[in-house]
């Protein structure tokens, strides 16, 4: 049986490479027939399968992955790269992965040669906290619609995930409560009776905290909390709650 191994593996490949030709742009032409922009791409995708201990399919549904959330072609390879080094060291499937940081990094603008970046922060996080780098990277395509409309780097966001995570909140919890956050503090002078009563009790003022949000939103957001942490201990989730809900 093990004759057939290479066979399969090949068969594998050939099957994941329908994905590359489907998303990857000008993989195949008008009329339908491969490229050689298919065929380079499959040659690229073999020499990174030497080049890092993952099989050359997971690869290909990577690149595919990277292609659908709209990583350009010639960044397709490097992507891969560094979603597989994440996948491998994070111990996640590689293929969702990859659609994640995709996602990640069209949410927050981070330029594809900067996604390593990202990666090394999380890995960082999950090393020396008490949080995971699954749960980050799952806070991080959670908050990212949000984080777009303020002021903070992926990196920023990923930190701020990281301590709600080691708080013992879950990341759907932790990312319900910073997207309400981010919503109410970006449109500070527009917010409810109860919010702009707390805002006044902390001493903060509205305009200054909205303006904030669009300089920086992590500063910002540690401005409150430092507020809120300068009251009575007995009155501060209440102040927290009327802010945040």
């Amino acid at each position: 049986s093990a004759a057939f191994v290479p066979v399969i593996q090949a068969a594998a490949f050939e099957k994941a490479m329908l994905g590359v030709a489907k998303q990857v742009d000008g993989a195949r032409d008008e009329s339908g027939k491969l490229t050689a922009t298919y065929y380079q791409m499959g040659e690229a995708i073999q020499r990174l399968g030497r080049e890092i201990p993952m099989a050359t399919n997971d690869l290909a549904n990577m690149v595919t992955a990277g292609a659908r959330m709209g990583v350009a072609k010639d960044e397709l390879i490097d992507f891969t790269r560094t979603a597989a080094m994440m996948a491998s060291a994070f111990e996640l499937p590689a293929g969702e992965l990859a659609d994640q940081m995709g996602k990640i990094a069209n949410l927050f603008k981070i330029p594809i040669p900067r996604i390593g970046e990202l990666a090394d922060s999380i890995n960082y996080l999950d090393d020396s906290t008490q949080s995971t780098a699954p749960g980050i990277i799952d806070f991080l395509t959670r908050t990212g619609g949000v984080a777009g409309a303020v002021k903070i780097t992926g990196q920023e966001m990923a930190a701020l995930g990281s301590t709600l995570l080691a708080l013992g909140e879950s990341s759907e919890t932790a990312s319900t409560a910073t997207n309400a956050m981010f919503q109410k503090f970006a449109a500070a002078d527009k917010g409810t009776k109860k919010f702009k009563e707390a805002m006044a009790e902390i001493g903060v003022s509205t305009a200054a905290v909205q303006k904030g949000m669009q300089v920086d939103a992590q500063g910002t957001i540690l401005k409150i909390m430092d507020a809120v942490n300068k009251m009575p201990a007995e009155k501060r989730l209440g102040v927290l709650v009327d802010l945040v809900g």
